[in-house]
């Protein structure tokens, strides 16, 4: 499901495999003239994946020129990262997250 939040920015709502104890993840988009920029991903899982990338279309933004913001390394917010990673987007954390040592890394 997607809710355009204010002119421009989107919230994705990604439903989870059944069995997980959430229901859904939610995502931001934020769609720029040149790029855009996605708050936190969902979880390396096919189905979630078809959906988010689908969500992309409907709003009519291209996945090579998005980039990303994680607010923290849980799997369901950084799961769709090394998807990104592949193309030209930079992926961008918190000082925090982004300089603890919390055994990241991303395939590229």
């Amino acid at each position: 499901m997607i809710t355009e939040v204010l002119p421009g920015c989107y919230k994705l709502e990604i439903p989870l495999p059944m069995g997980s104890m959430l229901l859904s993840i939610n995502s931001y988009l934020i769609k720029g003239k040149d790029r855009s920029l996605i708050v936190d991903t969902t979880v390396n899982y096919p189905p979630c994946n078809d959906m988010f990338l689908a969500h992309f279309k409907e709003v009519g933004i291209d996945v090579n020129s998005t980039d990303a913001f994680i607010t923290h390394f849980h799997i369901d917010h950084s799961g769709m990262v090394p998807v990104l990673a592949a193309g030209k987007s930079k992926i961008f954390a918190g000082y925090k997250e982004a300089t603890s040592d919390n055994n990241v890394h991303w395939d590229q």
